[in-house]
């Protein structure tokens, strides 16, 4: 939240930031443009405002800039076509106006390109169509040439009525009223023509310029559903299509790095959730074989993938609807709406996540790696149970998706150093991910926060807290007075273990399962010394001394 500081500018060694979905405001600070060993640059999904600074080009190293979902206005610059090493270029959704440079179509390595639903006028570079579809640039209605977008005005058109209107110095010198009356009702047509043909323009043009979400989850002509669970009949297809395409603003439930949810209310009273992909994925046969994949796996803490929809321009995952929110507003609330969470519940949305995990890295084949756990992708029901929702995307949108890079997936603070790094993602990605959450959980923190003073996140905060012998303060202090210590004090040291900094140190999830099945948490073969809980709460400094090694199962 704030503005982006002029200090990033210092950090020359910096090869990638990731700032995105936050609240930040404001201009992007030239001094960015500092740090010439910056390779990925990712802003999106803020409040900044203002220009893009046309000394971007000066990161000479950059591969990946996201800038979508802002508020940027004004022209993209043309020293952009500088970036010879630029890969990926999203500046979609903001309010950038003028014509697209031509240099951007010669910007040799860039392979993905997406400028949709801004304000860009005139004709698209041919050069710039014809590497790119033209989906890189839907939503700009004042776009004209090539395939997909009207034709551009011929500057003959302009010229055509003054030539037919003119009257020539010979027919002038006549002076025939029956001539000027000719020119004047031609006039008049003329005149009426055109004004028709402006009312009609603006009509469209305010039609266009108002907000209207159920085009961006318009199906068009057709739209292929497939529905895996009990089959459907084609009345209820018809039904689920056409209430699929009166979804509007107001059935948004959520919004994720893969896509907008909406809530659906069928005839039958049953109700879906409606995932709309935010990128087009252009291999139809390959999304919907993977989908179909996706929707044989049935665990009771993973989210039920009900069917899909696809058309060419959207692709829709059609999920039950888990009624009861998700683990982050759980944990943190609306404002001040924050409520005491007992450990037995927190206790048992661990273990869900944990089993549900445990199916995805060991019981499917072949295994599916999430790397994007967070609280935000942990859904509860009515009985506080966990399902973790959007498990197998990060695959299919790095696989099928032309308009995105094969970049990190995850969110900020769950991400583990070795993926950050431009590791590949394995299991122990995703086990350094579900350590956050536990220390999540344990704190009630977020894992972009550590101490007071800190400015660390929450898993380096804890495992410094632990290493000091103040293991204790990264416990939430409603825990520390109302639940078992000897409890608390295991699950500390597995969450610990699984956001070890080698990913060989983690444990595997089923490992993390049974450590956190055991009854009592099988403290029983577990050397440590009992702390009560009130010892706890006047001196939160002192923690018994043992191993993490102690705690998993071997």
């Amino acid at each position: 939240m704030g503005n982006l500081v002029p200090e990033l500018g210092n950090l020359l060694k910096l090869h990638r930031l990731f700032l995105h979905y936050n609240n930040f405001f404001g201009d992007v600070p030239q001094e960015l443009t500092n740090c010439k060993r910056m390779r990925t640059l990712s802003l999106h999904h803020n409040n900044l405002s203002g220009s893009i600074p046309p000394g971007l080009s000066n990161l000479t190293s950059l591969q990946v800039l996201y800038f979508q979902n802002n508020n940027f206005s004004g022209s993209i610059p043309r020293t952009l076509g500088n970036m010879k090493n630029l890969r990926t270029l999203d500046l979609s959704y903001n309010f950038l106006s003028g014509q697209i440079p031509s240099e951007t179509g010669k910007l040799i390595n860039l392979v993905n390109l997406n400028l949709s639903y801004n304000q860009l006028s005139g004709q698209v570079p041919t050069d710039v169509l014809s590497k790119f579809h033209s989906e890189s640039f839907i939503g700009n209605i004042q776009l004209c040439g090539g395939v997909g977008f009207p034709a551009c005005a011929s500057p003959s058109d302009n010229i055509f009525a003054r030539k037919a209107g003119a009257p020539s110095k010979e027919s002038s010198s006549k002076g025939s009223s029956h001539h000027l009356s000719t020119l004047a009702i031609a006039g008049i047509c003329i005149g009426a023509f055109l004004l028709f043909k402006a009312l009609c323009l603006l009509t469209l043009l305010r039609r266009w310029s108002k907000p209207h979400i159920p085009k961006e989850i318009d199906l068009g002509s057709g739209g292929k559903l497939v529905v895996f669970q009990g089959g459907t009949s084609t009345s209820s297809s018809r039904d689920l299509l056409r209430r699929i395409r009166k979804l509007e603003r107001k059935d948004v439930i959520g919004e994720g790095g893969y896509g907008v949810v909406y809530k659906l209310i069928q005839k039958n009273a049953q109700v879906l959730a409606i995932k709309k992909l935010k990128h087009t994925i252009e291999s139809v046969r390959g999304f919907e074989a993977e989908v179909e994949t996706l929707g044989t796996i049935k665990h009771r803490n993973l989210v039920k993938l009900l069917g899909y929809c696809t058309s060419p321009t959207v692709k829709l995952l059609i999920y039950e609807f888990v009624s009861n929110g998700t683990l982050e507003q759980l944990l943190y609330g609306q404002g001040s709406d924050i409520k005491p969470v007992e450990w037995s519940v927190r206790h048992g949305i661990a273990l869900g996540v944990a089993r549900g995990l445990s199916y995805l890295h060991h019981d499917c084949d072949p295994r599916i790696i999430h790397r994007d756990i967070s609280s935000s992708n942990i859904l509860l029901d009515e009985n506080s149970e966990a399902h973790i929702t959007d498990f197998g995307l990060a695959k299919i949108l790095d696989t099928y998706d032309t308009h995105v890079t094969a970049s990190v997936a995850g969110t900020f603070g769950y991400i583990a150093p070795e993926y950050a790094e431009g590791g590949k993602a394995t299991d122990k990605v995703d086990v350094y991910s579900f350590g956050v959450l536990l220390l999540e959980l344990l704190s009630r923190k977020r894992p972009s926060e550590g101490g007071d003073s800190e400015d660390i996140g929450l898993a380096a905060w804890a495992r410094r807290q632990h290493e000091s012998g103040k293991g204790a303060t990264v416990i939430e202090k409603y825990l520390r007075l109302t639940a078992p210590w000897e409890e608390l004090q295991t699950v500390l040291l597995v969450a610990l273990s699984c956001v070890s900094h080698k990913p060989d140190d983690r444990p595997s999830m089923k490992q993390v399962v049974e450590c956190l099945e055991m009854d009592d948490l099988h403290l029983s073969s577990i050397a440590v010394p009992i702390m009560e809980s009130t010892d706890v709460e006047k001196d939160a400094s002192v923690v018994p001394i043992f191993e993490v090694k102690d705690v998993l199962p071997q």
